[in-house]
């Protein structure tokens, strides 16, 4: 500590680089860590659920199989949702406390994980090579202590590297060249030397490591030697399948923790490759080890059957009834039923302008060599899904006003529901994609080019596209699950979600709570990135010096900037409108037919008197 009392300053935080490789492509790896993060919840969750629900699957290797789903959700929480605030907000500052403790637990929960793994090889060594007394070798207290002493040796194990590494003076620079507080990558910011950190750093990965994989290595000599006694072809294959789920996670979670310690004592190895390898074990394995178990084993039978019962559990009801509903009666616009004619005049008027807008935006830019660039490429985009997203709703409610024709079938209903939201989910990813673009655009403008390649523009829409038919996914499947016993009229415009799960005979308590987390994450995580982006804007904007260059530039993205705000602001209302009974049908239909009528006429209008190239083209 003496030079640390001689210098002026403690680091009281650390600055992490993140991804050295990609710091231009901050958004593509916020979309898919945050798809990365939500997969390996949803998985690790659900076999969860599934081992505390199925009684098949009260068994010691699925105890450990819980404990590893655990492990995974701790393990990805402790690094993934600082990563996303890094990558989406450009927060790359951690406090000095908090970068240890992230240390700490990063390779406490790393442990534990690496002794769950061999403790689950013994399980299936017992089970295959003494099959006789595996109930009386593992017992539920034998396993249970097994598990406990794998969690308790995991966070005993790297608390002196952690406690040594934390006691060290670090006087500056502060900035850590990763994408977490990595112990070695810390340990270069001490103004001291390190040799005997760095030894005993090293000493315990080793024994963390080994002593594992010799444990396993010794248990599947054995599972091995036992399976290829076995008489019978299909005996040997039943006995080695038990084993294979396990064998594919160790293989891809040590080999890739291997890598990287391995990594950090050869010089020439880049640090773009230790990264890549602690992705792969600490962020990628957590979401696959769900989908490999799930593909392998029962639990995919298990949470199927549990989902069945389920399904099952809500038509008991259904079946007590005297029908199921076959087909919706959809209201339309209740405070306005003797103006229909009106209505259909309105609509038809605004659909036609909507189709001819979008579809000049659509020629365009096809047409005009100009406009082959990413914000033409994204705002025709933004045509196509306007075209579809009309199209959802529209020729059905002109029907209705004209031909008085109110009835949808039921799968016609949930496949309107489903194309709705999903449009409307692309929608908003879209824009955020814009914003993201202009953000590029005026505050760095020397590398928007190298930035915004053909490749990655693309990627990004097609990441819009794929998202926005995901997200909605597990609400209307499970909306479609319930049983609808009548009545059948939806007091709406349209298939809307909510509507319709106030006509299921059984409680939506889930469906509604799952329904509005969907909408929030689909609603706030474009409405954060839109925000920052154009913080970002804002500030770049006012450094211009002369007042023409900042009307230059701003002007740019009020074209966008009002399409955000009628877009934005009439959904949230929406969504807020279905929380407070006080507010009428009338107001909530109103802002839809807002957000998912008018907003696609707008577009192209707003668009085209705002930009000149575009009314360059169109004129041409």
């Amino acid at each position: 500590m003496e030079i640390y009392n001689q210098s002026t300053h403690q680091v009281t935080e650390f600055i992490i680089i993140g991804f050295p490789g990609l710091q231009d492509h901050d958004l593509l790896l916020f979309v898919f860590f945050l798809t990365v993060y939500l997969v390996t919840l949803t998985g690790n969750m659900l076999i969860l659920i599934a081992t505390r629900t199925s009684h098949k699957l009260h068994t010691p290797m699925y105890f450990f199989l819980a404990n590893l789903s655990v492990l995974d959700i701790l393990y990805t929480t402790t690094t993934l949702p600082k990563m996303l605030s890094k990558l989406l907000l450009s927060d790359k500052t951690i406090s000095f406390t908090g970068c240890f403790l992230q240390m700490y637990f990063f390779l406490s929960l790393q442990t534990v994980e690496c002794l769950i793994l061999a403790v689950m090889a013994y399980d299936r060594y017992v089970a295959i090579c003494d099959p006789l007394r595996y109930n009386s070798k593992m017992t539920k207290q034998v396993y249970i202590l097994f598990a406990a002493t794998a969690w308790l040796l995991g966070f005993v194990f790297p608390s002196p590297t952690v406690i040594l590494a934390l006691w060290l003076p670090y006087c500056g620079p502060n900035t850590v060249n990763h994408c977490l507080c990595d112990h070695s990558s810390v340990l270069k910011l001490a103004c001291t030397n390190t040799i005997v950190n760095n030894m005993l750093g090293l000493s315990i990965a080793l024994a963390v490591l080994l002593i594992p994989c010799i444990l396993i290595l010794v248990s599947y000599v054995k599972i091995l030697t036992s399976v290829l006694k076995i008489a019978s072809g299909e005996g040997r294959r039943k006995a080695f399948s038990t084993c294979v789920s396990h064998l594919i996670v160790v293989s891809i979670f040590f080999l890739s923790a291997c890598f990287t310690y391995i990594s950090y004592r050869i010089p020439s190895v880049t640090m773009d490759f230790r990264i890549m390898c602690v992705v792969l074990y600490a962020v990628l394995t957590p979401m696959l080890n769900p989908i490999i178990y799930c593909l392998r084993n029962k639990v995919s039978h298990c949470i199927v059957q549990l989902l069945w019962h389920l399904r099952k559990k809500r038509m008991e009801i259904y079946n007590q009834s005297t029908h199921q509903v076959t087909e919706f009666i959809v209201i339309g616009f209740p405070g306005l039923q003797d103006h229909d004619l009106l209505l259909f005049f309105f609509f038809l008027t605004v659909y036609l302008v909507t189709l001819t807008g979008n579809m000049l935006i659509l020629i365009a830019v096809r047409i005009s060599h100009k406009l082959h660039t990413p914000m033409y490429f994204f705002l025709a985009n933004l045509s196509v899904l306007d075209i579809l997203y009309t199209t959802t709703t529209l020729p059905k409610m002109l029907s209705k006003l004209l031909l008085s024709d109110k009835t949808i079938s039921f799968t016609g209903c949930f496949l309107q529901m489903y194309f709705f939201l999903s449009l409307g989910t692309v929608e908003c990813f879209i824009l955020a994609v814009m914003a993201y673009d202009r953000y590029v655009a005026i505050c760095d403008p020397l590398r928007y080019n190298s930035k915004m390649t053909k490749q990655v523009y693309i990627l990004f829409a097609a990441t819009a596209w794929l998202l926005g038919f995901v997200f909605p996914s597990p609400a209307v499947i499970l909306a479609l699950w319930l049983p609808y016993c009548g009545p059948n009229t939806v007091n709406h415009c349209l298939c809307d979600h909510s509507s319709v799960l106030k006509l299921a005979c059984t409680n939506t308590i889930v469906n509604n709570m799952l329904g509005l987390s969907i909408a929030l994450a689909v609603l706030l995580i474009p409405c954060i990135i839109i925000l920052v982006s154009y913080v970002k804007i804002l500030t770049s904007v006012l450094k211009i010096a002369s007042g023409e260059g900042r009307r230059k530039a701003f002007s740019t993205r009020v074209s966008h900037l009002i399409v955000v705000s009628i877009f934005f602001l009439s959904a949230c209302f929406t969504y807020i409108s279905y929380r407070i009974p006080s507010v009428t049908m009338d107001f909530r239909i109103m802002c839809v037919v807002l957000y998912a009528v008018l907003t696609p006429m707008l577009n192209p209008i707003i668009y085209c008197l705002r930009n000149k190239e575009i009314r360059d083209a169109i004129n041409k």
